[in-house]
């Protein structure tokens, strides 16, 4: 969870930084949340075999949705942006290592 305490700030668009180790992305269902419950899907079981979820949405990695990161567009900014992180698979693990957002307000 990252929150924003008081502001008045209105979203126009967002990034999100991702920074996770693991052995088989295809396990990893990744959804954000904004605080006015805007919920977007940035991986959705994709990547097949490959290691590790690290760069930037929407600059390195693409969105898979449901949603885009344009929905978040006109949500206002304070509150809990929930990141929610399901490895769907057992077998092997991951870590989030860490995780941030960009937002740039109207």
């Amino acid at each position: 969870v990252i929150t924003f305490g008081a502001t008045s700030c209105v979203v126009d668009s967002i990034e999100v930084d991702m920074n996770i180790s693991h052995t088989w992305k295809s396990d990893i269902t990744m959804t954000l949340t904004s605080p006015d419950n805007v919920a977007v899907i940035l991986h959705n079981e994709s990547g097949g075999s490959g290691d590790n979820i690290i760069g930037n949405y929407p600059n390195t990695l693409t969105v898979d949705g449901p949603g885009t990161l344009a929905d978040f567009a006109g949500n206002t900014v304070q509150g809990d942006w929930v990141l929610d992180v399901v490895d769907g698979y057992s077998g092997d693990n991951g870590t989030l290592n860490s995780w941030g957002l960009t937002i740039v307000c109207q």
